[in-house]
C-alpha cells in the first residue's frame, strides 16, 4: 500500500489537504494517508492521522515564541515519523515556518525522500531569494495560481498548476473543474514517482483533451 505523509498547520491548509486527499482517493482507493493536520484531513485519513490544528495554528511572533518548546517537540516527532515510515511522498501544505524547515531537514537526513509542496509559500512575495534554497529541498510544487508555476520553473523547481481545490465543492457543469483538479494533482504526484496508476494517466489525458464527463 502506497503511503503519503501530510503536514498542515492551519485551518485553511486543513481544507486544502482534505480536498487533495479526497481527490487522490477517488483515483487510487488504496492510498494510505498519515501525518498531521486538522479534523477534515483526519476524517478522510482515519484516526491514525493526528489532529493538531488547535495547537499548531498560531498568530504573531509572540505566540510562536511562547510555544517554542511545543513546536520544537512537534518538529522532532514529525521528522522521526517520516524517517521511520519512509512514505512514498511527503506533502507539505503552506505553513512555511514549520514546513520549509522540515523540507530542509529531510533533504539532509533522508535525501532520497520525495518532498512535495502544495499551496506554495509566498516566497515569491516576501523573499524571492528563498526559492533557490527551496530548490535544494523540494522535488515538486503544486500551485493553485498559474503564475506561480512559471516562477518556480524559472528557479529550477519542477512545478505544476493544479488549479484550486475549492472546485470540488462545485456542481453541474463546474464538475469538470473538480475532475481537472483531481487528475492534475494525481498525475503530478505520479510524475514525481510517488504513486502510479493507469487510471490517473487516462483521466488526465481525457481532461487535457476536454473529454472529462
Amino acid at each position: 500500500m502506497k503511503t503519503i505523509y501530510f503536514v498542515a498547520g492551519e485551518v485553511s491548509a486543513d481544507n486544502h489537504g482534505a480536498a487533495l486527499m479526497r481527490s487522490l482517493r477517488e483515483l487510487d482507493p488504496e492510498l494510505k494517508f498519515i501525518g498531521r493536520g486538522g479534523p477534515q484531513m483526519q476524517q478522510v485519513a482515519g484516526n491514525q492521522f493526528k489532529n493538531w490544528i488547535g495547537d499548531a495554528a498560531v498568530l504573531g511572533l509572540w505566540e510562536v515564541l511562547r510555544k517554542y518548546g511545543y513546536f520544537r517537540k512537534q518538529f522532532r516527532e514529525t521528522l522521526k515519523e517520516i524517517l521511520e515510515t519512509k512514505p512514498e511522498a511527503v506533502v507539505l501544505i503552506d505553513y512555511p515556518g514549520f514546513n520549509l524547515r522540515l523540507a530542509h531537514a529531510l533533504q539532509r537526513q533522508l535525501p532520497q525522500q520525495k518532498v512535495i509542496y502544495y499551496v506554495s509559500p509566498q516566497v515569491w512575495a516576501w523573499n524571492p531569494g528563498r526559492i533557490k534554497r527551496m530548490a535544494r529541498s523540494v522535488d515538486l510544487v503544486l500551485c493553485i495560481f498559474p503564475f506561480e508555476a512559471d516562477l518556480y520553473k524559472k528557479s529550477g523547481i519542477p512545478a505544476v498548476f493544479v488549479g484550486h481545490p475549492g472546485a470540488e465543492n462545485l456542481s453541474g457543469d463546474d464538475r469538470n473543474s473538480a475532475s481537472a483538479f483531481a487528475s492534475q494533482a494525481y498525475f503530478a504526484l505520479s510524475s514525481c514517482s510517488c504513486i502510479r496508476g493507469a487510471r490517473a494517466r487516462n483521466e488526465y489525458g481525457n481532461w487535457r483533451t476536454g473529454s472529462v464527463a
